[in-house]
């Protein structure tokens, strides 16, 4: 199973976190906000989540 993530763009401070601490999966594109989970273990994504200071992000609660 991929892990899946939630994202709330209404709460996100736009701190950088995720994006700093995997930029492979937590992206920034012309303005627009990307996650690929593919492209991280589900650990690590895991942990990153868990590091947003806003709550922005979290893993879908079937993961």
């Amino acid at each position: 199973m991929v892990i899946e993530i939630n994202f709330n763009a209404d709460m996100c401070m736009h701190t950088g976190e995720c994006c700093r601490h995997l930029p492979d999966v937590f992206k920034v594109i012309g303005g627009q906000f990307f996650i690929v989970t593919t492209a991280g273990t589900e650990d690590e994504i895991a942990q990153t989540v868990k590091k947003c200071p806003s709550g922005a992000l979290s893993i879908d609660k079937d993961y």
